[in-house]
């Protein structure tokens, strides 16, 4: 089975009720009960992070993540398909956290359930019976960085950190850290800027937004480890960048909650 890393709603339509595929709805409950996508199951993005304070963006208990999980039928085998109603953020925080799980069979709804709804596909309230696994899964690394690494190699001409907050809080104006700014040598883009909200909040079409990327001097060949405040806008721009086909793509979930509420980290403004 074949599907598309971003997959749009009229293809998806060929994929409700096949028992290998789980769509997942992250918008807020209150929102899923009043409307989802037929046989979509609700997972809370409070599953997703850690949501302790200075870094409330940092993974969350692995025992705490695998159990929510379980709870909502997630297998290895399982190709989940992510949504969400605000942009994406929310469905590419989950499809970052899969992919530091090792899991590679994934797709994220284009423009979400917003695209869906206006685009005239059928939305249902009834509720979805799930029957739960035991899935077990493990952090891998092969998606995130920590701060110490961060610490260690962001000198290296190797490395690109893509900044995705406003330019506001990149240049210190808006502070919601101890520090305001931003990481040396990082790069700024948006991740509004990304969106196509002409389009249901799709991402914006693929040359337009690879030009905006290469034009920042993000390239192909380079680590590219990409924050925000508290890695949920840089989520959207970790999927975003994979569909590009940049491969080596990593978050840091600490991002500048964690490195601008410390002491002993190089800021630049």
């Amino acid at each position: 089975m074949k599907i598309p890393f971003i997959i749009e709603p009229d293809d998806l339509e060929q994929y409700i009720g096949n028992p290998d595929v789980l769509i997942i709805d992250l918008c807020k409950r209150t929102h899923y009960v009043s409307g989802h996508i037929a046989g979509a199951v609700c997972l809370d993005y409070s599953e997703l992070v850690l949501g302790v304070k200075p870094a409330p963006g940092l993974l969350p208990d692995i025992n705490k993540l695998n159990k929510a999980l379980s709870a909502i039928g997630m297998t290895s085998e399982k190709h989940v398909i992510a949504y969400d109603n605000e942009g994406g953020g929310n469905a590419s925080r989950l499809l970052w956290v899969l992919s530091e799980l090792g899991h590679t069979s994934m797709s994220l709804l284009n423009g979400g359930i917003i695209a869906w709804s206006n685009e005239h596909h059928s939305i249902e309230a009834a509720n979805v019976v799930v029957e739960a696994t035991e899935y077990v899964a493990e952090y891998t690394g092969q998606a995130a960085v920590s701060i110490d690494y961060l610490l260690e190699n962001m000198n290296k001409e190797s490395i690109c950190l893509v900044d995705s907050r406003s330019h506001a809080e990149f240049i210190g104006e808006k502070k919601y850290a101890n520090r305001g700014g931003h990481i040396p040598r990082a790069v700024n883009l948006d991740w509004v800027e990304t969106m196509d909200k002409d389009n249901n909040f799709r991402f914006l079409g693929r040359q337009l937004v690879q030009q905006k990327y290469t034009d920042l001097g993000v390239g192909k060949d380079q680590e590219v480890i990409v924050y925000c405040q508290t890695h949920h806008r840089s989520s959207h721009t970790y999927v975003l960048l994979k569909s590009l086909g940049y491969t080596n793509v990593k978050g840091y979930a600490g991002a500048w909650s964690e490195w601008g509420n410390r002491n002993d980290t190089p800021v630049e403004v």
